[in-house]
């Protein structure tokens, strides 16, 4: 447990210090770390598939970010209060909108601007 909560203040500083490869690894390990512990559609584990989406988006893998934002909104969906303004709500439809804007940014349709 004491490693966990290392690696996550770690991947928050990477993050408020724009280390961004740094982060997206730490973020990675993370989420390897709670596939282990949590169950399957935990909102936790949606909540760091986000933001690991998020970060690979921000370095310009977007092709790695699809599959993983996909993965976050299905858990997010499943784990959300059904559009009652919960945080799990607010993080699911961006995850939602990354999503939709990255598929859209591969498939020739728009632009991640």
């Amino acid at each position: 447990t004491r490693l966990l909560r290392l690696r996550e203040a770690a991947s928050r500083l990477a993050i408020q210090t724009g280390q961004w490869e740094a982060s997206a690894t730490l973020v990675n390990r993370l989420v390897q770390t709670y596939k282990h512990i949590y169950p399957q559609n935990w909102p936790i584990l949606g909540v760091q598939l986000a933001l690991q989406g998020k970060i690979l988006v921000h370095l310009g893998r977007e092709q790695e970010a699809v599959p993983i934002l996909r993965q976050a909104v299905t858990i997010l969906d499943k784990t959300s209060g059904g559009g009652s303004g919960s945080d799990a709500d607010v993080v699911s439809a961006e995850a939602a909108r990354l999503l939709q804007e990255t598929e859209w940014s591969l498939n020739g349709l728009g632009s991640l601007a």
